[in-house]
């Protein structure tokens, strides 16, 4: 039952980076790349790890991750909009 949601947190974090390459067209290169990049490398790392204790990590890591993305936005539209 977790990979459903792993693959729910892997998504929203590639929908991140999705949605600011429609706001700033600037970097939309840039940020293609890091929808891609960053969920395939977590999803990659799981499929490696797998039922260890560091896939366990990489679970937290990957939830925490998406929740900094998520809480950080204004930061980073700030940043990108200069």
């Amino acid at each position: 039952t977790s990979l459903p949601f792993l693959h729910a947190v892997w998504a929203g974090i590639s929908s991140y980076f999705l949605s600011f390459s429609v706001l700033y067209p600037k970097y939309r290169l840039s940020l293609y790349f890091l929808a891609i990049f960053i969920p395939a490398t977590l999803h990659g790392l799981y499929d490696t790890l797998g039922w260890s204790i560091l896939g366990l990590i990489l679970t937290v890591m990957s939830v925490i991750l998406l929740m900094s993305y998520l809480k950080q936005g204004i930061n980073y539209q700030s940043k990108l909009s200069k």
